[in-house]
């Protein structure tokens, strides 16, 4: 992890120090940079700290200096640790103090879409991109965002300028090359995964997004072709496990996506992503909801606004008959995402099961209107994959250095 120099603190909103922490990805087994100290306070202390209390004095700018300062490092930590709601919120009360600061802003945005909530992460990486137009990191979470939000020409107007500044960025070439496959430009996605290739010939990167490129284009046997390399020189990457455990489940072998999965998490246990999709196999492919639960409930406890993976465990809950835990975890999923008419059914039937035909009846008819034809689709779209940033190489900026 590499950070820059600070500068000194200033007068106004400048005298927050802002610093470029580097977080480079590295594959396991080669070492990761990351902050492993305890959290510094409760979230909720310093939000209420950081908000005007009538009758007290506004807070000079040395003090919304520390707070930020404070508020970055911890979601810094948090967000090491694989806690990404808490990691938002911590951002989110820097973003608060200094909502203009471009940096503070751009946490901000990345930590949220590390949750999938791309629709909040935009205002917040737009801020950055007004502040900054050359900013290629700004521009390709702000396109990876959209792209996440089914706007695939917002989104490849936001990464063609990203790759114009960095042209060997492994990243958006892949997203691009997605964008285009999505839009049926089929010739502009091979230009794309093939300058990918061309560019970074020896980044395991590359051959890790390039299957699963493969994966979503259903070219599944060439996709486990290239992660089989993968795996070959990097067997303890975590990631290519759980790419082949996505692989393996769409050939419909269930139970060496466990096995893959099951690998995964053992390499690193806090891998919500890993935890969501084995909770999914063992839940819906397997049928098995009490091998389920203790993945879907981890899943929730490292991304409470994640929507499928609140829907994913009230389904859980709802297989056991417990019925009150699966009202509460659907009634979640719905306030995340609203307008999934399979969340709505999910949550009549329990309303229906608990004796409660009047609420039943009306989320029945919510979900017609929302439109059964899209009760297979997922809770968060995932026909293009926002992954989180752990998965690639990352400026962080922050007020405040390490120490």
């Amino acid at each position: 992890m590499q950070g820059g120099a600070a500068h000194s603190p200033r007068s106004g909103a400048d005298s927050i120090r802002v610093f470029r922490l580097r977080w480079k990805r590295a594959w396991p087994g080669r070492g990761w940079c990351l902050f492993t100290a305890a959290f510094l306070v409760a979230c909720a202390t310093l939000r209420g700290a950081a908000q005007d209390v009538p009758g007290r004095a506004p807070l000079s700018e040395s003090e919304k200096a520390k707070l930020a300062n404070a508020a970055i490092q911890e979601g810094l930590r948090l967000f090491a640790s694989g806690r990404y709601a808490g990691s938002a919120e911590a951002f989110e009360r820097a973003y608060i103090l200094y909502p203009d600061n471009p940096d503070v802003a751009f946490n901000y945005g990345v930590a949220l879409q590390a949750l999938g909530q791309n629709e909040r992460a935009i205002e917040p990486l737009r801020k950055v991109v007004a502040a900054r137009p050359d900013d290629a990191e700004a521009r390709q979470n702000l396109g990876i965002c959209l792209l996440g939000l089914g706007r695939l020409q917002e989104g490849v107007a936001q990464l063609e300028p990203a790759l114009a500044r960095n042209p060997n960025n492994v990243r958006t070439l892949f997203y691009l090359a997605v964008a285009s496959h999505k839009l049926g430009r089929h010739e502009a996605a091979d230009k794309y995964l093939n300058a990918m290739r061309e560019r970074n010939p020896d980044s395991l990167d590359t051959y890790l997004y390039l299957a699963r490129a493969f994966r979503m284009t259903n070219r599944l046997d060439d996709a486990r072709k290239v992660l089989a390399k993968v795996l070959d020189l990097e067997p303890q990457s975590a990631e290519a496990h759980f790419e082949r455990g996505l692989i393996e489940r769409e050939l419909k072998h269930p139970q060496e996506a466990v096995r893959s999965l099951l690998e995964a998490l053992r390499l690193r246990p806090e891998m919500p992503k890993a935890n969501l999709v084995l909770g999914q196999v063992y839940l819906n492919d397997l049928n098995d909801p009490d091998s389920a639960l203790p993945y879907l409930e981890r899943a929730v406890q490292y991304n409470p606004g994640h929507a499928q993976a609140c829907f994913e465990l009230g389904n859980a809950y709802l297989k056991k008959g417990d019925l009150a835990a699966a009202e509460k975890a659907l009634g979640n999923a719905i306030r995340l995402e609203p307008d999934v008419s399979r969340a709505h059914f999910a949550l009549a039937t329990v309303y229906r099961r608990q004796g409660r035909k009047k609420e039943a009846d009306a989320e029945f008819a919510l979900a017609r209107k929302l439109g059964l034809e899209r009760s297979h689709q997922r809770v968060q779209t995932d026909s293009i994959p926002t992954e989180k940033p752990e998965q690639h190489q990352q400026n962080w900026r922050y007020p405040g250095g390490p120490g």
